[in-house]
């Protein structure tokens, strides 16, 4: 029988590592493949491997995170979270750059969560998801000093939706503009939209809410989607990318607004036609297909109905954010 290899420790000293986030830091040199934490996701029932390399960078970026705010060694950082790998990587971050983590129970009430916040005076509070601050919300009065909120959730339900809101603004615009195409030509020049209130009040309706969502109009799933992003920004201090969005976001208002005057505003006069092209005329029949007009209207009715009211596409997205890796 052939005997096994002796098991060895192989273990770092106080020599080397002389406080927690030292002796991680001297794991993650020593064994960076090896596997570090497995952590279960119960949205999939799966779960995730995470090597000792992964676990470094995810503190660095922690660290790069906390180290912008600018606290003071001693100052106070609060933990609202389940037992995490996240959980790991913020308070070795934190320990590293002198700061105090404050953990918080995921089950407590937010009158116990507000009072806890207040005693210790905490600048940054993390957190899983956007619910568990709407329940802290209303207590805000009584920590002043609270001066920023990370949730690991908010960046990305952000992004997805934007990214929901701006696919089916595009889809509603695109979708006009193919209605008005012919066989002959595409429906690209401004001649094409102007007066098309009067001619065609319900494709002029459609594409007047698309323009107003991709320009970030209140009341448009867009403006929420814009809204989102900028706040997900400035938590992370993203200034730079916050001030191109708004730029951009101020250039494209003028050259949307400019079509949608141009439908209910500006008549076209038969002379500006393109005849030669073959454009839409105003004597032009445009008439939809039933499935798309279906498919139009439904895309108008999400966009107004979640610029208003985005609670339940927020949750759905919040559910499909905690499925990812």
């Amino acid at each position: 029988m052939q005997a096994s290899a002796p098991f060895t420790l192989d273990l770092i000293s106080g020599a080397e590592a002389r406080t927690l986030p030292e002796l991680l830091l001297r794991r993650c040199e020593k064994s960076p493949e090896a596997e570090a934490y497995r952590q279960h996701d119960p949205a999939s029932g799966t779960w995730r491997s995470y090597r000792w390399s992964e676990i470094r960078a995810l503190a660095a970026r922690w660290r790069a995170a906390l180290a912008r705010e600018n606290l003071a060694v001693g100052e106070r950082v609060a933990v609202l979270l389940r037992n995490s790998v996240e959980w790991v990587c913020f308070d070795q971050a934190a320990q590293s750059l002198g700061l105090v983590v404050v953990p918080l129970y995921t089950t407590d009430n937010p009158e116990n969560i507000a009072y806890i916040l207040r005693d210790c005076d905490a600048r940054v509070l993390l957190l899983r998801s956007s619910e568990q601050w709407q329940a802290l919300a209303p207590l805000r009065a009584r920590f002043p000093g609270l001066a920023r909120v990370l949730c690991l959730e908010r960046a990305a339900t952000a992004v997805t939706f934007y990214l929901v809101a701006y696919t089916a603004t595009n889809l509603a615009a695109f979708g006009v503009v193919g209605a008005l195409s012919t066989g002959a030509r595409d429906a690209e020049d401004m001649d094409d939209y102007r007066g098309l209130a009067g001619r065609h009040p319900w494709l002029a309706g459609i594409m007047a809410v698309a323009l107003f969502s991709l320009a970030g109009i209140p009341l448009t799933a867009g403006f929420l989607g814009k809204f989102y992003v900028v706040t997900a920004g400035g938590g992370s201090a993203l200034w730079g990318l916050i001030i191109v969005l708004v730029l951009t976001s101020t250039v494209g208002l003028y050259y949307y607004t400019r079509i949608v005057v141009a439908m209910y505003v500006a008549r076209r006069e038969p002379a500006e036609a393109h005849a030669a092209a073959g454009p839409v005329t105003e004597t032009a029949e445009v008439v939809a297909p039933l499935g798309a007009s279906v498919v139009l209207g439904a895309l108008t009715v999400f966009l107004i109905v979640f610029g208003v009211y985005p609670a339940p596409l927020i949750r759905l997205i919040e559910r499909a954010v905690s499925t990812l890796p």
